[in-house]
């Protein structure tokens, strides 16, 4: 006879739930704890003899041992790599596309994924009522803009169109050139003195990158230096709770002379961010980058240290960076509970235990020959 049949198998038990998690907290993090100066610590190089003077922003490209500094001054943009030691070795430079009369050849750097972004307008050519093609122009002095290019792992540039079409703060009769730069997020001042925010998300052709607005400015001036070409730069951090920008400033008695600012955004008072940090003796700094993977941030600045146009490379400390992006999960049932209190992260020991045990990949670089090409597009 034939054996008997196996009793039925019992079902499997279901599946665990995924944990929510809930992104404005775990994304996007970026808290500056410290800035030295310190020129026993320091890698200082003069630019003068490429850039001729002072113009634009500082930038960084890449993460790691990967990194490179660019400046870009009134004729030309220098590029440096880091050796071993962190300090500061020449590696070429090249014709900036900008000049006295065009403000928006700059471009920013992703702090957490150290992707080079560069805003751009679409124009639309028409004719005879149709649509046949589009042109990317680098955004006029005008400042408009409705578009992101950047650059991919394999060295292809990407075009991302923004949510809506934006226009940066106006001074006179041209605007002025403003990206406070942060963990996979930009912020910037509008010509309407609103504060606008761009995700930064996968740069590829077709995606939209979303523009959220912050808040109204309600006309609180920044106190910060401008370049020759009407260029501002900055930080953008966020504690899970709190958007602040970090930017060059010189705060009364004149004396004291430049040192960095915070101001909450969309609208705060400006503090003293790093007391007792001194930036040199001339205020000429309109911009700063750093670089949380090397622990080191970098300025330029001008007649200081015994250099004409001296560009530095210092050490810095982070007490918040982002972490990778939350897995994209189904909206919980209307019954869930909203998420409590003790799952956000509220203290610098907290973030830090969290982001020890965190690892962080696909970091971007683009190399020299890349920037070339977004230059010259």
């Amino acid at each position: 006879p034939s054996p008997p049949a196996p009793p039925p198998a019992s079902p499997s038990p279901p599946p665990a739930p995924r944990p929510r998690v809930d992104t404005r907290y775990s994304d996007g993090r970026l808290v500056v704890s410290s800035l030295s100066a310190d020129l026993e610590w320091c890698s200082i190089v003069d630019t003068q003899q490429y850039i001729v003077n002072e113009g634009g922003m500082v930038w960084t490209n890449g993460t790691g041992a990967d990194t490179k500094v660019f400046y870009e001054g009134s004729a030309h943009i220098v590029a440096y790599t880091l050796n071993a030691s962190n300090e500061l070795e020449y590696e070429e430079h090249f014709p900036s596309v900008t000049n006295y009369n065009k403000v928006f050849g700059s471009v920013f750097t992703d702090v957490g994924s150290g992707q080079v972004y560069q805003l751009v307008h679409i124009v639309n050519i028409v004719e005879n009522g149709r649509i046949y093609s589009s042109l990317e122009i680098p955004s006029n002095y005008q400042g408009n803009f409705s578009a992101l290019k950047c650059t991919q792992l394999d060295g292809t540039v990407a075009t991302m169109m923004l949510s809506s079409p934006q226009r940066m703060a106006k001074r006179g009769t041209r605007s002025l050139y403003n990206t406070y730069a942060g963990w996979g997020k930009m912020a910037f001042l509008d010509n309407n003195d609103n504060w606008q925010l761009i995700n930064l998300d996968a740069c590829t052709d077709g995606n939209i990158a979303e523009v959220t607005l912050l808040g109204s400015n309600f006309q609180n001036p920044l106190n910060q230096e401008e370049c020759l070409k009407q260029h501002q730069g900055g930080i953008l951090e966020f504690n899970g709770l709190q958007h602040s920008i970090l930017y060059p400033c010189t705060l009364s008695p004149p004396g004291d002379g430049p040192t960095i600012c915070r101001r909450n955004i969309p609208y705060g008072e400006e503090t003293n961010a790093f007391p007792g940090l001194s930036l040199g003796s001339k205020s000429d700094i309109c911009s700063l980058a750093v670089s949380p993977s090397l622990g080191l941030w970098f300025w330029q600045s001008e007649n200081s240290y015994g250099r004409l146009e001296p560009l530095m490379a210092c050490p810095m400390t982070v007490s918040m960076q982002g972490a990778p992006p939350a897995p994209r999960l189904p909206p919980p049932p209307i019954s869930s509970p909203p998420p409590t209190p003790s799952s956000i992260v509220t203290s610098e020991e907290d973030a830090s235990d969290r982001i020890a045990s965190t690892s962080w990949g696909g970091l971007f670089f683009v190399g020299v020959a890349t920037m070339h090409f977004l230059f010259s597009q």
